[in-house]
């Protein structure tokens, strides 16, 4: 689930030195085939965002990684599951400090994640969604940390909540 990942593969492993002529052969078959998660849904799955229920929704803002491909549509992704009432998230698109970043850089990491956070708290949502579970961590780890009663999750997660047993 991780868009990081994904993009590593397609883009770097395929020209990685030191590789068997059947490992490249490999890695090259592989690169036209990998998909970020949310590309697969939408893309090949064809999976469509629905309307707001109207009952019992959530109020959600949505964080977007700052590696997931500019064509995942994270607000359909988010909207996978009715349940959303989604709310607008100043600098959705900013980096929240998260992933290696975080053990490399902690303190700018723990400064770019606290400015995340008061947006989110500042926004009302009681559930921040992203693609990213580096962020997902982060995320967690920032809102706890300020005591925050607001949850964080994964889009595939809150789809597969949404959908019938």
């Amino acid at each position: 689930p991780c868009p990081g990942c994904a993009r590593i593969i397609r883009q770097f492993w395929a020209t990685a030195e030191g590789l068997s002529s059947a490992e490249q052969s490999l890695l090259h078959e592989l690169e036209g085939r990998v998909l970020d998660m949310g590309l697969f849904v939408q893309e090949v799955l064809g999976a469509k965002a629905l309307p707001p229920t109207g009952k019992d929704t959530v109020p959600t803002v949505c964080h977007q990684p700052c590696h997931l491909p500019p064509e995942v549509n994270l607000e359909g992704l988010v909207r996978l599951d009715p349940r959303h009432q989604i709310l607008p998230l100043r600098e959705a698109d900013s980096c929240c400090g998260g992933g290696i970043f975080a053990f490399s850089q902690p303190e700018l990491s723990a400064r770019l994640g606290q400015r995340k956070r008061d947006f989110i708290a500042a926004s009302g949502a009681h559930e921040v969604i992203t693609a990213c579970p580096a962020c997902v961590m982060q995320l967690t780890d920032m809102l706890a940390r300020n005591r925050d009663r607001i949850q964080v999750r994964h889009w595939a997660e809150s789809y597969a909540a949404a959908l019938p047993e």
